[in-house]
């Protein structure tokens, strides 16, 4: 094995237990800035290399080894992915303490029903009492994702991106 395959390698594997598995928690339940996953990604590519250039183009990087990839995680993707897990959290949630919060502020746009509509997020004129962590989760959901609730098997099936996450 070649020595800069190895610092690779071992790089990546720093990156993903020291560094995003810190942040996973903290940006599943919080509001996370446009700019603050790319800055994340940033940080640890260059991490990676040694703060040289990139040796492989990050798209084949974050792929998986019987492809070329290296296993690498991209920071856009877990965010997008723990915002889209909300979604069925709200969904089967209804009726619990926890989830009054959500079910008050989306009365108005018809509750959790409404992952079950086509829309547009940026259609909907969200009111400045609704939270920007529920604006963040309809928004992502509005542009990526379907939903299909599947009576025969009474689960849930999510795609975001073309890849089924719940």
């Amino acid at each position: 094995m070649d020595v800069q395959e190895f610092n690779s390698y071992g790089g990546i594997c720093i990156v993903k237990t020291l560094a995003i598995d810190k942040l996973v928690y903290n940006t599943s339940v919080l509001t996370v800035p446009t700019n603050f996953a790319e800055k994340v990604n940033y940080i640890c590519f260059k991490f990676i290399w040694n703060f040289k250039t990139d040796k492989i183009k990050r798209h084949t990087i974050i792929g998986p080894v019987d492809k070329g990839g290296l296993n690498m995680v991209d920071f856009n993707m877990v965010v997008k992915s723990l915002k889209a897990a909300w979604v069925k959290r709200l969904c089967e949630g209804d009726g619990n303490k926890w989830c009054s919060l959500f079910s008050s502020v989306t009365s108005q746009y018809g509750g959790r029903t409404i992952f079950d509509c086509n829309f547009d997020p940026h259609n909907l004129n969200f009111t400045s009492h609704m939270p920007k962590f529920y604006i963040e989760i309809f928004r992502l959901f509005g542009r990526n994702c379907t939903l299909r609730t599947l009576p025969q098997l009474k689960t849930t099936s999510m795609k975001l991106y073309g890849t089924t996450v719940l």
